[in-house]
């Protein structure tokens, strides 16, 4: 994770196409655009009206 506030988290992965997944509060999983490698992949967990779950879990999957 290379950058977060209350609802939406960045992640980066090396080497491959990936996209951001992280859960919400609300018991929710969101996950963004697929981003190439190397680049930010942006999930936000306000399109389900709700801010990230503490402790933030978060993840960047492999496409």
């Amino acid at each position: 994770m290379v950058w977060h506030d209350d609802s939406t988290v960045g992640v980066t992965c090396m080497g491959v196409p990936f996209y951001a997944a992280v859960r919400c509060e609300n018991g929710r999983f969101v996950k963004g655009e697929v981003a190439a490698a190397d680049k930010i992949s942006y999930a936000s967990c306000a399109s389900v009206n709700s801010v990230l779950e503490k402790p933030i879990k978060w993840s960047g999957i492999p496409v």
